[in-house]
């Protein structure tokens, strides 16, 4: 008996929670379906006029369609009326189930001091609130120290940081849901300012959804944080994937309107990362691969170019010209020499028969591929960055 009854409570505590949520779905569902562009406009033109003798009673002619249609209408406040006399309209008729309809507004439209300054005074005014919200009682208030901010997205992610458990769990104990705005703005938000772990523990194709559908300026901030908080091994290659097949590189000047917004040292992170990427398929596990993007991880040479037969190196004050197929030396010529000579096919990513890059007369010098080639090299560079040419 003694099990049989500590059963039947948790399976009620269910069942009316199960209730209490289709309740609360089917009462949004109707306040959707009912509200009319056309009606709402006509009532607020109605209420510009009333003054506030007037309101009590012209708050009983509404019907309660049209006093939810009111409530969910105040965070936007589209038509800029004066809200304390939609609240006053409100509070004459107050129903603590409209709770929930205060709830829904604020996730879609946050941001409005006004409104939130009434939607903590109706839950302070209703007894367990909590239940009305469907959230825990610890979580309320959490939710009114919110509601009291300017900035609600800024101290919601920050409060976040201060705990050890995900992202939506979080967004989910507070009562948001995933279709509203301050969900939606929450994670676009949080992927520009977190922490390098929390990219790596959530899925990436939900940071993709996210970042394909963000105004530049939010992107930006998302390559700043996401490039400087990672280590370049720790990249993700379908997210900058992503990116170089929508933005290309920093170089190409038809995406300067997103680069230029983007940080210098993220940027040079960013082609660290494209360089890798580039040099891998170009070597293809040959030796010259771990040789050459050590320098580039240095930050001591930049890609300038690859094409099916050669790569191009730039080390300031001079450039190094690999080809592809083993047997063939390395050449390097002053950056004068390049700029005039080959810079122009490069850039417009014309390719050349090797021949073309070999001018042993004009070249610094060559680097041959035999053993100890790599000690030779090292040399070699360290005397060329370090002499005048």
């Amino acid at each position: 008996m003694l099990k049989n009854y500590k059963y039947i409570p948790k399976k009620i505590i269910e069942i009316r929670e199960e209730i209490k949520s289709k309740h609360l779905d089917l009462l949004e569902g109707f306040t959707n379906r009912d509200f009319n562009i056309r009606d709402l406009e006509k009532l607020i033109e109605e209420i510009r006029q009333l003054d506030k003798n007037q309101l009590k009673i012209y708050s009983y002619k509404l019907k309660p369609k049209e006093l939810q249609s009111l409530i969910l209408y105040m965070p936007e406040n589209r038509y800029n009326i004066e809200l304390w006399k939609i609240n006053e309209i409100i509070n004459t008729r107050f129903k603590k189930n409209n709770l929930i309809l205060f709830f829904n507004a604020f996730q879609n439209h946050y941001s409005n001091k006004e409104f939130n300054q009434y939607f903590i005074q109706y839950i302070n005014k209703v007894e367990n609130s909590h239940e009305l919200l469907g959230i825990s009682a610890n979580a309320v208030p959490i939710l009114l120290k919110w509601l009291e901010e300017d900035y609600i997205l800024e101290i919601i992610i920050e409060d976040y940081f201060k705990l050890n458990r995900k992202l939506d769990s979080y967004l989910g104990f507070c009562g948001f849901k995933s279709n509203r705005g301050l969900y939606k703005d929450c994670w676009r938000y949080f992927l520009t300012v977190c922490r390098g772990k929390d990219y790596l523990n959530n899925e990436v194709d939900k940071i993709l959804d996210i970042i394909k559908v963000y105004e530049l300026d939010l992107l930006a901030k998302f390559l700043d944080n996401y490039l400087l908080k990672l280590e370049i091994e720790e990249f993700q290659d379908e997210i900058l994937n992503y990116i170089y097949l929508t933005y290309d590189t920093p170089l190409n000047n038809s995406h300067k309107y997103l680069w230029d917004k983007v940080s210098e040292d993220a940027k040079d992170r960013y082609n660290i990362w494209y360089a890798n990427k580039k040099l891998i398929e170009f070597f293809q596990g040959d030796e010259r691969y771990e040789f050459w993007f050590r320098y580039i991880k240095d930050l001591d040479a930049k890609l300038l170019g690859v094409n099916d037969r050669q790569l191009f190196l730039d080390f300031d004050k001079f450039v190094v010209i690999e080809f592809r197929y083993i047997g063939n030396a390395a050449y390097i010529y002053s950056k004068p020499y390049y700029l005039i000579n080959y810079d122009g096919k490069v850039s417009n990513n014309r390719m050349e028969d090797d021949g073309y890059y070999k001018n042993q007369g004009s070249a610094l010098s060559r680097i041959i591929h035999r053993e100890n080639w790599q000690y030779r090299t090292t040399k070699l560079i360290w005397e060329l960055k370090n002499h005048a040419l």
